[in-house]
């Protein structure tokens, strides 16, 4: 058995030493930037710095269905619709930045409360960058959220007794997201080109 971390027959290390290489650094969470595009008009929902007011941000979440094909005694397992889960984000509420009121105005797109008329699709979403940099400050990886838009806006309580800050809960909902990969030393590539496949054995 051919196994890099066996040497002569002894056990595989147990320090933690290779943690100190650049391919074992771990990616911190704290290290992202959000942006969302502009409407095919030109305008924007969001401003480019809404960025500054996020405080957590959840990565994508999917699922494939699995399809049965049975023959006889026999069955096999087939790929189905992929689907995305919701989208959870945390916003500070901030007084002269007023991203309470941009958020409501945003929701007001979707459904105006007040008219009771909904907006078309291409006036309430847009796409959503977030870009997730290295230690160092180099990019390393995009996730891009294709027409995304808020279901759902939530706030923590005004409360006299625990003094705090307000924070808004956003939901949103996605059509899909896909990840672009730009740190060099990667080892995983994303590309558009078919994976060739030998069937010849």
């Amino acid at each position: 058995m051919n196994n890099q971390n066996v040497v002569e027959g002894a056990r595989p290390t147990l320090t933690a030493d290779h943690l100190n290489l650049r391919k074992f650094q771990a990616q911190g969470s704290e290290h992202f930037v959000v942006t969302f595009a502009p409407l095919p008009d030109g305008t924007r929902i969001v401003p480019e710095d809404f960025h500054l007011l996020v405080g957590s941000w959840q990565l994508p979440s999917k699922t494939t269905t699995v399809e049965n094909m049975s023959y006889f005694n026999g069955m096999v397992k087939l790929a189905g619709r992929t689907t995305f889960g919701e989208l959870s984000v945390t916003v500070k509420d901030v007084i002269s930045y007023d991203s309470a009121s941009l958020l409501e105005l945003w929701a007001a797109k979707v459904n105006d409360l007040q008219t009771g008329l909904r907006g078309f699709k291409d006036t309430y979403s847009t796409d959503a960058y977030v870009d997730i940099y290295s230690p160092n400050g180099s990019q390393y990886r995009r996730w891009i959220y294709k027409n995304i838009w808020p279901s759902s806006i939530s706030y923590t309580s005004l409360d006299y007794s625990q003094p705090g800050y307000v924070q808004i809960n956003v939901t949103f909902q996605y059509d899909y997201a896909y990840p672009e990969v730009f740190f060099k030393e990667s080892l995983i590539s994303y590309s558009d080109s078919p994976i060739s496949v030998d069937y010849s054995e």
